[in-house]
């Protein structure tokens, strides 16, 4: 892939996943502020912190190993773009919570058969099938990682 391609896109999936964020959370903070049975809430807002997106791309090799997880190398979180590669059945990738905010991330799966499940440290994440594209995104709410609709 070119690097002015993945600019590109990477240009395109933010403004659609900020505007999709966006749009949750005012629908959320709106429910929240209509329901008078609760008081003295804290409403936690995510924001898209611009400087922890990178544009490079993270190549995470698996060793093909049954239940293998990895974590997301330090050196990598910052990226937008992550290939994994050779995972084994039930094999995870953990990344790590974001600082601040919510994170945003295009996902291949260039793993022949088996899926990968992307999660926060701690959590039960989602599951990407073979040889498929997702863009997922940090939850506030959940604590954990979930694919755009």
């Amino acid at each position: 892939m070119k690097e002015q391609e993945i600019q590109r896109m990477i240009e395109e999936v933010t403004s659609n996943v900020i505007t999709y964020i966006r749009d949750v959370e005012s629908q959320m903070l709106s429910k929240t502020l209509l329901n008078s049975r609760i008081q003295n809430s804290i409403i936690l807002t995510g924001k898209i912190n611009g400087a922890n997106i990178t544009y490079h791309m993270a190549n995470i090799f698996f060793t093909g190993s049954s239940g293998q997880e990895l974590v997301l190398p330090p050196n990598d979180v910052r990226a937008f773009v992550i290939e994994i590669s050779g995972a084994g059945s039930n094999a995870s990738l953990v990344i790590p919570k974001p600082p601040s905010g919510t994170k945003v991330y295009i996902i291949f799966n260039d793993s022949m058969t088996n899926n990968v499940t992307v999660k926060a440290p701690g959590k039960n994440g989602i599951s990407i099938n073979s040889n498929q594209t997702k863009t997922i995104y940090y939850s506030n709410l959940s604590e954990d990682y979930k694919i755009v609709d």
